[in-house]
């Protein structure tokens, strides 16, 4: 089964299409919402605009040429889960990094310790590994300025697998 190496959340990122080298922008780990004025409707989302989930997996001896499912997944402070996306993928190299970007609203309720998973399992198994990195949520108080709830902002998920073969250093 294949081993988590990493899962980071940050604004955006870029890789490098000679050296597959990745540079991660802006780390999130902490995301501050500012509550709804009273009398404004609650959002059932942050207002972050672009969240990328950055995971990375080793082959172990044995995974080569196997398909395994990923998944990428939010988990609520209660326990709620939400999905963010789905894909399949065979290891051609040592290494997998999947990259799941979220525009729009991030779908979150609430406050408090949140989960980000990334995870992966053989299609033939119904055990998953899992690769989690912790996304604290916490409330401002209201600001006075009514700001009302954007209806153009549509959530939308971008879920990509892909081999990454780290260049060699002579």
């Amino acid at each position: 089964m294949p081993k988590p190496i990493y899962i980071i959340c940050s604004e955006t990122g870029s890789e490098d299409k000679d050296t597959g080298l990745l540079s991660l922008f802006n780390l999130i780990d902490t995301l501050q919402i500012t509550k709804a004025a009273k009398g404004m409707p609650l959002r059932a989302a942050s207002p972050i605009t672009q969240l990328r989930i950055t995971a990375c997996w080793l082959q172990e001896s044995g995974d080569e040429d196997k398909e395994f499912e990923i998944e990428v997944a939010v988990i609520s402070p209660v326990g709620e889960e939400t999905i963010l996306g789905r894909a399949a993928l065979v290891f051609a190299t040592k290494f997998c990094r999947i990259s799941a970007r979220v525009i729009g609203l991030f779908p979150i309720k609430g406050e408090g310790m949140f989960w980000i998973e990334a995870r992966i399992r053989k299609t033939d198994s119904n055990a998953w590994q899992v690769n989690k990195t912790p996304l604290f949520v916490e409330q401002l108080p209201s600001s006075t300025a009514e700001v009302p709830a954007s209806p153009e902002l549509v959530t939308s998920v971008e879920l990509e697998a892909k081999e990454h073969q780290p260049p060699s250093t002579k």
